[in-house]
């Protein structure tokens, strides 16, 4: 048979979690996945196939080698006189749509042929290919006969809530959304949630955090924010994993370089939150942890917490998972490819912030729009010789369905005379280097804080940015001159702090656009103020 590489990844994965709308069954479903396909070790042991919960039952499977796993990916070697792999694959597969009712895994294996680096190509090829092919089911029930659940709308209700103890709030639910919120009962408390996704512990207020339970719906995480209602959605995305990857000649550089990213995304993501949240908050009398991670493996991240630190959580992780990865791929001992991580991997992240009675849905389709506009310019930014993540952000109040793109030319492009001109710096890139640190998301957010530190006024600001809007860009600079002109001293001092920084003290209150797409639509200035008074009520004190 020869020695042979068996690859699975989840289809659809972000159509299970994101079912319905309801945090609890959103964090069961998350939960089931990261149970199901990453390992579980204890202490330093590294992982084997024996610690994916997945794998588990399938014949010899301690004879094939974990190449790496984890949100929702397995890769294994599997030896001459090992397991089947069409026998593994096929387990695999019913297993794993046991566990979750209504979501699938697909799997694939090739030979080892000339090395691991051609059979890892071959195999995504494979793979992508039974993926494209697979038929997945709709779901069309009706009849006066049959009760449609009440959470997810698409599956048949097999059991009304209300008849055991009120557990499902006396709702019609199908099998599927039972098993997930039995999933997140099971989570307990902050401590069994910590080590459900591997995360370190807090190291400070250990009995506070013990003591905090999850909000229950989007509403509590909305009364827990600064300004109250109001909640963020983000998603992290590192850049160009895939062609990282593909330059591992050895199944040894594969699986550390997947350590690697899998032990420095969950350190950034433990340190950042204890920093942003340095205790539980209250509410009613509750004590209450206001976070919550949707899906994490790997290098992907979907987080939903308080609207005052969504965007410099984001702008946080991205910075610092791109100088860990640098620092820690050094302490590797890599082989004849060498080290793949010379500058680090660069993150890049889609941001949200919207009432809390924002269908959830919305906001994750909202916020993968807003990480791809975030990937396009880390790209650019790559092909310009500079390996850095970008983030794009946006404060939503209705649901959208336009193009991302053709939405912010309508709204922030003004064209006149003097040259087109947009409103708007978005996406921003993450720890720009010297050559274009004014583009740098930090920028804007000290800047912020700087401002309300200096007791900015609100209406001032306001009326800034109804000139922006609506004014000619001469008559708007006039405006925004005499504006400036009424601040006191301390709020004036910081505000002319912040445009050096930003580069707008020299054609005040623009500067010229250097973001490669908005050239070639042909814009000639921007300015970021519209940017800072958007985000001014949702980034938290200093």
């Amino acid at each position: 048979m020869g020695e042979k590489l068996v690859l699975f990844d989840c289809d659809r994965i972000h159509e299970y979690v994101f079912a319905t709308g309801r945090l609890k069954e959103i964090r069961g479903a998350s939960a089931i996945i990261n149970e199901l396909t990453t390992p579980k070790t204890s202490g330093s042991d590294a992982p084997e196939s024996k610690h994916v919960e997945v794998l588990k039952g399938v014949p010899d499977i301690d004879k094939a080698e974990l190449v790496c796993a984890g949100g929702g990916v397995i890769k294994l070697l599997i030896p001459d006189g090992g397991p089947d792999p069409d026998q593994v694959i096929e387990r695999v597969e019913a297993r794993f749509l046991n566990e979750t009712l209504t979501s699938t895994i697909t799997g694939c294996s090739v030979s080892l042929g000339s090395g691991f680096q051609d059979a890892v190509r071959r195999g995504e090829e494979e793979l992508r290919a039974r993926k494209d092919g697979k038929r997945f089911a709709l779901h069309a029930f009706g009849g006066g006969y049959m009760r449609i659940c009440q959470s997810c709308a698409m599956l048949p209700a097999v059991f009304n809530g209300g008849t055991k103890d009120g557990r499902m709030d006396g709702k019609w639910l199908c099998a599927s959304c039972i098993k997930k919120r039995e999933k997140a009962d099971t989570l307990g408390g902050v401590r069994s949630y910590w080590e459900a996704w591997d995360l370190p512990e807090p190291a400070e207020k250990k009995e506070e955090w013990e003591k905090a339970s999850f909000v229950e719906e989007l509403g509590e995480m909305g009364e827990l924010s600064s300004p109250r209602g109001y909640i963020g959605f983000v998603y992290c995305d590192a850049n160009r994993m895939g062609e990282r990857f593909k330059g591992c000649e050895s199944k040894e550089d594969y699986r550390s370089l997947s350590l690697l990213v899998d032990r420095v995304s969950r350190e950034c993501l433990s340190e950042i939150l204890q920093r942003l949240y340095p205790e539980p908050r209250s509410l009613n009398g509750r004590t209450l942890v206001p976070f919550d991670l949707v899906l994490y493996g790997g290098d992907d991240l979907i987080l939903i917490c308080t609207a005052e630190r969504a965007v410099e959580l984001a702008s946080e992780f991205c910075r610092r998972f791109q100088e860990k990865t640098k620092a820690e791929a050094q302490k590797i001992q890599w082989g004849r490819g060498g080290n793949p991580l010379e500058d680090g991997i660069s993150v890049s992240a889609g941001v949200v912030i919207a009432h809390a009675n924002h269908p959830v849905l919305g906001l994750y389709r909202q916020a993968e729009r807003l990480l791809k506009s975030a990937k396009r310019r880390s790209l650019w930014a790559h092909v310009e010789g500079s390996e850095v993540g970008a983030l794009d952000f946006q404060v939503v109040s209705t649901p959208s369905l336009r193009d991302l793109e053709e939405a912010r030319i309508e709204e922030y492009v003004r064209m006149d005379r003097t040259g087109n001109r947009r409103l708007t710096a978005r996406p921003y890139l993450c720890k720009a280097d010297d050559s274009v640190k004014r583009l740098d998301i930090n920028i804007l957010i000290d800047g912020v804080k700087e401002i309300k530190r200096a007791g900015f006024p609100a209406n001032k600001l306001h009326s800034m940015y109804r000139s922006l809007l609506t004014r000619p860009r001469m008559q708007a600079t006039l405006e925004l001159l005499w504006f400036r002109s009424r601040l006191p001293d301390r709020a004036r001092e910081a505000f002319d702090a912040y445009l050096v920084d930003a580069g707008l003290n020299s054609k005040y209150p623009w500067r010229e656009c250097k973001d490669p797409q908005a050239l070639s639509q042909g814009i000639v200035d921007e300015t970021t103020l519209v940017d800072m008074v958007e985000l001014y009520e949702f980034i938290g004190p200093k």
